[in-house]
């Protein structure tokens, strides 16, 4: 809730937010080339050779010493044999900024004790920030990982998106602790990964002649259908924003053990994770999908999906922070990851880091997109309730009601004189009000009723 950086957002909200292939296609032509001299510097051609001192990419953390952000080597890393699909994922979930912090956070898990596939992973990225090669071999990690599960070890393509599943599984698994459950009033078992990706969805049935059937699921990622094939142009566009809606939109299914013909299917959002990670779901329909396909870099919103804001929920934004992208066929192709770190892009290409221009990523050809929560531009409170929390001893959570019409938009005479009935907040107070009250923040469009 610390992030400082209101130019990076373009909204002005008015109210407090809270396969199998072939190995030549993975560039095992390169392994034949030396990657390093004698001296340990990079010769290998396809490395980024930094013109200066500087490392030719970073992963940016805070140094906890003295809150300065210090700059650590960040190398590419080294494939194994068609490890591509591992490769870009660890890149892209190292531009994850809470997971990244959390596995270099020396306080950490500290020594022999941690669980083995989390301190096998853990070591692999202190070595990946420690280094000053241009590139890693993750021979220990992918070592563990194959025995563990030696599917990965025969060297035949897998899949980005389910390696990337199965290795956050893990770590939820293994840095899982017990949490009494007040509501519930039982023991559950929660962890830092659940914080950081999980949310949960809630699927609503419905027809004319039974009651609704409500179900919840956790997700740990938002899987989107965006290949359509049926009816549509070569060149046709897509969107992401496309994509959701089509997602959360109240579908008919035909239904015969009942005596209504149809019934229907709607999914809305209940909370959403830190870092959101959408699965676009059509690399198995690759040949038809040759239009563009666009996606917001910043100011993905999704207030519109969730009904009932709670508490936890007020922050609806994302910004985005990484990119794994696909190129060939299903069975045969090449993983590749953009990150974003310290404001600026980087492509991941196995042992090969560059830095790219914005206009590179947004014309890449995603597969899995991973979003970042961020604050809007600008917060604001009800002065009612300011007014409680100066003369109350306890003025509850924050409460904008008062000043928003039943479409959940300002009323008439509050957009026309807002300084009458709302202020302002900088983002240390935002910090302040979240820690004192937990509140309940609405983020609503200026629109007037």
């Amino acid at each position: 809730m610390g992030r400082k950086n209101p130019k990076r957002q373009k909204e002005k909200l008015p109210l407090l937010k809270k396969g199998n292939r072939k190995a030549k296609t993975c560039r095992e032509k390169d392994k034949e080339k030396p990657l390093s001299n004698e001296n340990g510097e990079n010769t290998h051609p396809r490395a980024v050779k930094p013109e200066t001192d500087q490392p030719s990419s970073a992963l940016l953390l805070s140094n906890e010493e003295d809150g300065k952000v210090v700059c650590r080597t960040e190398p590419g890393l080294r494939n194994k044999g068609n490890t591509c699909f591992m490769n870009a994922a660890i890149q892209a979930l190292l531009s994850c900024p809470p997971f990244a912090q959390y596995l270099t956070d020396s306080t950490v898990a500290k020594g022999n004790t941690s669980p083995s596939m989390f301190r096998c992973f853990k070591s692999l990225v202190e070595e990946m920030v420690s280094s000053r090669s241009h590139v890693v071999d993750p021979e220990d990690f992918f070592r563990t990982l194959c025995e563990m599960f030696p599917k990965f070890g025969d060297k035949q393509q897998q899949d980005c998106q389910n390696f990337t599943r199965l290795l956050l599984q893990l770590l939820k698994t293994e840095l899982q602790y017990p949490a009494y459950d007040k509501s519930s009033h039982q023991l559950l078992y929660n962890s830092i990964i659940q914080d950081i990706f999980a949310g949960k969805l809630r699927t609503t049935m419905s027809c004319r002649c039974n009651k609704p059937r409500v179900y919840e699921d956790p997700i740990y990622e938002l899987p989107l259908s965006v290949c359509k094939c049926q009816g549509e142009t070569p060149n046709q566009k897509r969107s992401l924003e496309e994509a959701i809606h089509l997602f959360f939109m109240e579908i008919p299914l035909q239904r015969q053990s009942c005596g209504c013909s149809t019934e229907t299917v709607k999914t809305d959002i209940i909370y959403l994770p830190e870092i959101l990670v959408i699965l676009l779901n059509w690399i198995h329909g690759r040949s038809c999908a040759t239009g563009h396909f666009s996606f917001p870099l910043d100011n993905l919103s999704f207030q519109q999906y969730m009904p009932n804001l709670g508490p936890q929920d007020n922050i609806t934004t994302y910004d985005l922070v990484a990119v794994v992208e696909h190129s060939g066929t299903p069975k045969s192709g090449h993983y590749k990851a953009y990150g974003k770190r310290h404001d600026e892009w980087y492509c991941f290409d196995d042992d090969s880091v560059e830095q790219v221009e914005q206009g590179r990523v947004e014309t890449s050809h995603p597969y899995i997109l991973f979003y970042r929560k961020v604050l809007p531009s600008q917060v604001y409170i009800s002065k009612e309730w300011l007014f409680k929390q100066k003369m109350f001893v306890d003025p509850g959570p924050i409460d904008n009601a008062a000043v928003l019409c039943e479409h959940g938009n300002l009323r008439n005479e509050v957009a026309g004189n807002p300084d009458n009935f709302l202020k302002e907040l900088s983002y240390e107070e935002f910090n302040e009000y979240f820690k004192s009250y937990k509140s309940y923040f609405l983020e609503v469009q200026p629109t007037i009723n």
